[in-house]
């Protein structure tokens, strides 16, 4: 991402606090000669908690003007704008995941997770399952989260009004734990802007009140701890605990009561045919929408 001046733009709040991180040193270096490469090298420190913070970021910059490099320079401002849970969850699964032509294997993959994973059922409130990732530890799926959305895809960040739902799941973590993840999920959601972690950081998740309530998820009674907030966007994050298995939601532009409804709708994928291959459906479904999009952008 570009300020005005050409600089790429650095967080500029602490993840930890939110409070305003001081620029100690910014150095800016050539790397490259024909591709016009230059990197930056910042060092920063929390103006609140004293945390420090340090790292690079790279930049290519394209020769003269024309078509080519008028799309390039417009793609990288769109990816820039791209939920970086997004971009991270559209890439290609490992071959034992996907299908002949490479494309995610939304069956596979759930096949191979050694735990229930549960997804949502009958696509409430009109949402659909458009992205999914996976983390592993020791060659052994830890982690598995979908993303859901109603309406049509885009490529840019999220737009007023859309609803998403992002849920991953595994086996129990810690609490700090599921305060980094929850704030990566609303980074994921929202987007993440250089002054993000201005209203959205560590402490901000785990000073917000939260409640309780009990309901009913997949013929289980689960305890739901909810935590919202309506500024500067209308964000809920719920933590589930079903026996020896933790299921995280974040949504936006939803109330808590229709985030509990929906979350109300997981069934276990492995045990119900019928919603694991509405999910494929959907996901297939917008991979094409974003490559026709793509396709169009490039036209």
């Amino acid at each position: 991402m570009q300020d005005p001046a050409g600089e790429p733009l650095f967080d500029t709040h602490c993840r930890l606090c939110g409070a305003e991180l001081i620029v100690r040193s910014n150095r800016k270096r050539r790397v490259g000669v024909l591709s016009r490469r230059s990197q930056w090298e910042i060092d920063t420190v929390c103006s609140g908690c004293g945390d420090e913070y340090g790292g690079s970021v790279g930049q290519i910059v394209f020769g003269s003007p024309g078509r080519t490099v008028r799309v390039l320079r417009l793609l990288q401002g769109l990816l820039s704008r791209i939920p970086l849970g997004n971009r991270l969850r559209r890439r290609r699964l490992a071959p034992e995941y996907s299908r002949a032509d490479g494309s995610p294997d939304v069956v596979k993959l759930v096949a191979t997770v050694p735990f229930k994973a549960y997804g949502m059922n009958g696509n409430p409130l009109g949402l659909r399952l458009i992205s999914l990732g996976h983390s592993e530890r020791g060659g052994v799926i830890d982690r598995i989260d979908f993303e859901y959305k109603n309406g049509p895809l885009h490529l840019t960040g999220s737009i007023p009004g859309e609803r998403l739902i992002g849920i991953w799941q595994g086996p129990v973590v810690s609490y700090r734990g599921m305060s980094l993840e929850a704030l990566d999920a609303i980074g994921g959601l929202i987007g993440s802007g250089a002054d993000f972690h201005r209203h959205w950081n560590l402490n901000e998740i785990e000073r917000a009140p939260s409640r309780e309530v009990h309901t009913n998820i997949a013929g289980a009674n689960a305890a739901v701890k909810l935590s919202s907030w309506q500024e500067p966007e209308r964000v809920t994050l719920a933590r589930i605990q079903l026996h020896d298995h933790s299921i995280r939601a974040a949504s936006l532009n939803l109330s808590d009561e229709e985030l509990l409804r929906c979350l109300e709708t997981l069934v276990v994928l492995q045990e119900n045919e019928g919603t694991l291959t509405q999910h494929q459906q959907d996901f297939d479904r917008a991979s094409q929408e974003l490559q026709r999009l793509w396709t169009h952008l490039e036209g």
